[in-house]
């Protein structure tokens, strides 16, 4: 068992640090990826578009993460912070919110694209999928916005129970959809390589995204239980009852960040990017190899 004392000498040290270097990953991660779906115009094409404004918000994400650090340092020390708390939890509120949505996009988009390929792209353009990115960035703020200057939405249990059913229930649906795609992905021999893989990579993102989020919103609903004990056991602290179990609900979601950004510099095309990532005109040059390609097959 730890004790209290341990804990006040012992977590902050190792809680900061961890939480620092997982948030600086998380920059760099998103920061290189995005770099790479620029170097290849990725917000031509919309799910492109959707994963550049999903890594767009896990390096909000990271940041974030320095600021917990600094909430954090406040707390052990005994000292009042009231704006850096209002800003971190503002940001983890509009980061659930907006990177939920994105996600959501993003796993109807392939499912369209596997079921529904030849018209997809009536279906799906950069119109319709920016307009959804950008409802879903303006009702984040919104939703953001209203826990701040509202408080009765902070103190009433209904509302707070809604939010976190509703959250529940888009865990289940992006998950079901990410496997219903990929249901009919291994079903249909029409599809291509890239949009296949394209696919798969969007399932690990949703799967990653249903674990680590339903371990944040775990915590979430063992908070509304009235009468649980406080205790600083390690046990307490992943049964989300502990003090700290809101900095472990964070590192799961820079985990979550962390993996999104592993899996999208992955794609063959996006590395290769990377690796060309001072060659001018890449984008140009890379058409006129595909070009080459045609005209030599």
């Amino acid at each position: 068992m730890v004790t209290r004392h341990d804990l006040n000498l012992y977590y902050p040290q190792v809680g900061i640090i961890l939480e620092q270097f997982l948030g600086s990953l998380v920059c760099c991660l998103s920061a290189l990826a995005f770099t790479g779906y620029v170097k290849v115009h990725g917000w031509r094409k919309p799910r492109g578009f959707v994963i550049m404004s999903l890594l767009v918000i896990d390096f909000l994400n990271g940041f974030n993460g320095f600021l917990h650090t600094v909430l954090l340092d406040c707390s052990f020390s005994g000292k009042k912070c009231p704006l850096v708390s209002h800003i971190v939890f503002f940001i983890q509120a509009y980061f659930l919110w907006v990177s939920t949505q994105i996600i959501l996009i993003l796993n109807i988009c392939c499912l369209l694209a596997i079921v529904m390929p030849f018209r997809y792209t009536n279906l799906v353009s950069r119109y319709s999928t920016t307009a959804a990115v950008l409802f879903a960035y303006a009702s984040g703020l919104g939703i953001g916005l209203a826990k701040r200057y509202i408080p009765h939405m902070n103190k009433d249990k209904r509302i707070y129970g809604f939010f976190v059913i509703f959250a529940i229930f888009e865990n289940v649906v992006i998950l079901g959809l990410a496997g219903l795609t990929l249901v009919f992905l291994n079903s249909g021999d029409y599809v291509n390589d890239a949009r296949r893989r394209v696919s798969k990579s969007v399932f690990l993102v949703s799967a990653a995204y249903f674990f680590t989020y339903g371990y944040y919103q775990y915590t979430s609903i063992v908070y509304m239980i009235p009468g649980l004990p406080h205790n600083p056991s390690i046990f307490i602290w992943f049964t989300a009852t502990g003090p700290l179990a809101i900095s472990v609900g964070h590192i799961f979601l820079l985990g979550n960040s962390i993996f999104n950004g592993c899996i999208f510099l992955a794609q063959p095309e996006i590395w290769t990017a990377i690796q060309n990532i001072w060659v001018r005109n890449y984008y140009r040059l890379l058409l006129q190899r595909e070009n080459a390609a045609l005209i030599t097959f």
